[in-house]
């Protein structure tokens, strides 16, 4: 018989609240902190009832609070959350998946995988992700609207994606949530290497060309709120 691991039983209890669910999606789904008031006012609860699902939250070790002060406001800091470190997972029977990508990262590291393979592994992988998107295009893409279907493919695997203006420096891609997490903090460089790379593989199949750079100017991984990847468009 196998064994449940014991914190399966507190997700699933926390979760089975249908509001408390719909609380924490919205905190995973969130590019930042999330604060009580912010929730109150999307859900339509007083505050009180909102904390008891926070509270809840929190004890399961879903979600984390912290202070925040902001600047002109006085009083005590307020409080504000955002996803805790482990990742939702309830399978039975359980499957350890995390252990087999943690082995293949600490296996990458332990022998020095180069930059350039590990470019080329992530380019062939974003490759096939474009080509195997159900409704994916059937010709080369503008690379804004390229980006606008990377972003898509990228919040069909877990990601909390979006795009904004790249303040005359292309487009911005915003990812609130890492793909990778937890494990991308305690392998950064490789989990970096391989996302992005993952990204220009997409953008390279989608576009049918390399007329574009990515510049990765932020990251979750390494303490970063959001990671942030400007897509810059090559010089004609």
């Amino acid at each position: 018989m196998f064994v449940i691991p014991p914190d399966t039983f507190g997700t699933a209890r926390a979760l089975a609240d249908p509001t408390r669910f719909e609380v924490y999606s919205r905190i995973a789904e969130a590019d930042g902190p999330v604060t009580v008031k912010e929730l109150t006012r999307w859900f339509s609860l007083h505050h009180s009832a909102i904390r008891v699902h926070l509270r809840r939250l929190e004890e399961a070790g879903l979600i984390t609070a912290e202070a925040v002060h902001r600047s002109g406001v006085v009083g005590r800091p307020e409080l504000s959350f955002r996803p805790g470190p482990r990742a939702v997972n309830i399978q039975l029977p359980p499957r350890n998946l995390q252990f087999l990508a943690q082995l293949a990262l600490e296996y990458c590291t332990a022998n020095d995988s180069n930059t350039e393979g590990l470019a080329t592994f992530g380019e062939e992988w974003g490759r096939r992700v474009a080509r195997e998107l159900p409704a994916g295009p059937k010709g080369p893409l503008p690379l804004a609207a390229a980006v606008e279907v990377a972003a898509a493919a990228l919040r069909g695997l877990g990601c909390a994606a979006r795009i904004e203006n790249g303040g005359g420096r292309g487009l911005a891609l915003i990812e609130g949530s890492c793909l990778f997490s937890p494990l991308s903090s305690s392998h950064a460089p490789v989990v970096c290497q391989v996302h992005q790379a993952l990204i220009r593989g997409m953008l390279l199949e989608l576009t049918g060309s390399n007329g574009f750079l990515l510049d990765h100017v932020a990251s979750l991984a390494l303490g970063h709120r959001t990671c942030r990847t400007q897509i810059i468009p090559s010089a004609s």
